[in-house]
């Protein structure tokens, strides 16, 4: 008498073709224990999807984290019977046959890894939203019993598919950062294009929606979504610390092989460009940590835009208005193309334009206020003056012959409103 299936049969044996390695030929006396180490934005979401996919038959998985609070989530979260919090990674390397790692960086690796004895080296390529949906690509080398009893362990618990290449155990992490050289490209040219778009009124928007129809795929649209809203939190990504230390092996690997990436370079100096502007704003920074897309800072403050802020950085359509008449001067630019103040401390600025002119005989007086593209070189001659990235526009006023220039702080200054006075009499 036959049984049926299993359910999900089929979809096991679709993933078999994603996995290069046949399967274990016979299961081992007791089941595999596995420990993991490393619960940040990968490796939690990792080690809960595969303890979701852990047979009842099964040992609970082994898990350590520095935060113990984040292991004890993740164990509340899918309950004791598939997750139980280790002592610490003695416990792990004692108690586990496999033991998965994901971790931050190249110091806490050496130091862990010091702890740990290995033949195997298997990484994962992907974005946590991938890690998230169990949709990682598994990128594996080393020995192939070793290999094979990973695979059908990752797949497709937490990945989609397996890379194998081959007994090196060095290529696996040469493929991994080669793969993040694209992602980090990727946001790179992305964010190029998309301050491209806010500079010439074309939108950011319009970038994002040519990407869901020429460029659907998951990074693209991902990151793509991240610059034009802004959603630079780290704690929800990959952070930047992370993407600075994978363009440094990236950038190492290249000079190495006598290869040049000039992308990665570009990205390389956006990175510390970002990291540097996060570090100089100091308790006003909207984020305790950024995750990598804010490399597209580099790009917007090289354009002269705010580089954490697509609202502030996005030039509002400015009207260039002459005065002809005192009933005229309501009429001042400090407005937005929807009739909104929109920059800092505008209605003060607009009082005191007003009040100038109320108190002026003269015809011909133009004021400008905005960021057009011809203003750059004055706009960042007045950041550097104020030792600021924030200052959105310039207060341009020319009567004749003779021109003032002035940032918004400077237009409320008495001094400068006495030089325009004695312009505006001359």
């Amino acid at each position: 008498m036959s049984h049926p299936s299993p359910p999900f049969l089929h979809q096991l044996k679709a993933y078999d073709s994603q996995l290069p390695f046949s399967r274990p030929p016979t299961p081992h006396a007791t089941p595999l224990k596995i420990g993991f180490y490393g619960l940040g934005n990968m490796g939690y979401l990792m080690a809960r999807n595969l303890a979701n996919h852990q047979r009842s038959d099964q040992p609970p998985i082994l898990v350590y984290n520095r935060t113990v609070s984040k292991a004890q989530s993740l164990a509340e979260e899918v309950g004791p019977k598939k997750i139980v919090v280790a002592t610490g990674p003695e416990q792990i390397v004692r108690e586990c046959d496999i033991i998965i790692t994901s971790l931050s960086n190249d110091t806490v690796i050496k130091a862990v890894y010091q702890e740990f004895a290995a033949a195997l080296k298997s990484l994962n390529s992907g974005a946590p939203p991938a890690a998230h949906s169990a949709q990682l690509v598994i990128v594996m080398s080393g020995e192939v019993r070793a290999k094979r009893e990973v695979a059908y362990l990752l797949v497709p618990a937490v990945g989609r598919k397996v890379i194998d290449l081959g007994s090196n155990v060095e290529q696996a992490p040469k493929l991994k950062i080669i793969g993040n050289s694209l992602i980090l490209s990727s946001i790179e040219i992305i964010g190029e294009a998309m301050t491209l778009a806010s500079k010439s009124d074309v939108g950011a928007e319009n970038v994002a929606n040519l990407i869901k129809d020429l460029f659907p795929c998951p990074s693209w649209l991902l990151y793509s979504d991240k610059i034009l809203h802004d959603k630079f939190d780290g704690t929800n990504g990959f952070h930047l610390e992370g993407g600075l230390k994978d363009t440094t092996h990236i950038r190492s690997l290249a000079a190495e092989c006598n290869s040049p990436m000039p992308v990665i370079d570009i990205a390389h100096q956006h990175l510390l460009t970002a990291k540097a502007t996060h570090q100089a704003q100091g308790a006003n920074a909207k984020h305790q940590t950024l995750d990598w897309s804010s490399v597209v800072a580099g790009s917007r403050l090289a354009a002269g835009l705010a580089p954490f802020d697509l609202h502030k950085a996005s030039p509002a359509k400015v009207v260039d208005y002459t005065i002809s008449s005192r009933s005229d001067t309501a009429n001042i630019a400090s407005r937005d193309e929807n009739g909104e103040m929109w920059c800092p401390d505008c209605r003060k600025v607009e009082s005191v334009v007003k009040d100038m002119f109320a108190r002026s005989d003269k015809r011909g007086l133009v004021v400008y206020v905005g960021n057009k593209p011809e203003w750059k070189s004055e706009q960042n001659t007045y950041r550097r003056a104020f030792g600021v990235q924030n200052i959105p526009s310039i207060i341009i006023i020319e009567n004749g012959k003779e021109t003032l220039r002035a940032s918004e702080d400077e237009i409320l200054d008495p001094e400068f409103l006495q030089a325009c006075e004695r312009m505006l009499n001359a």
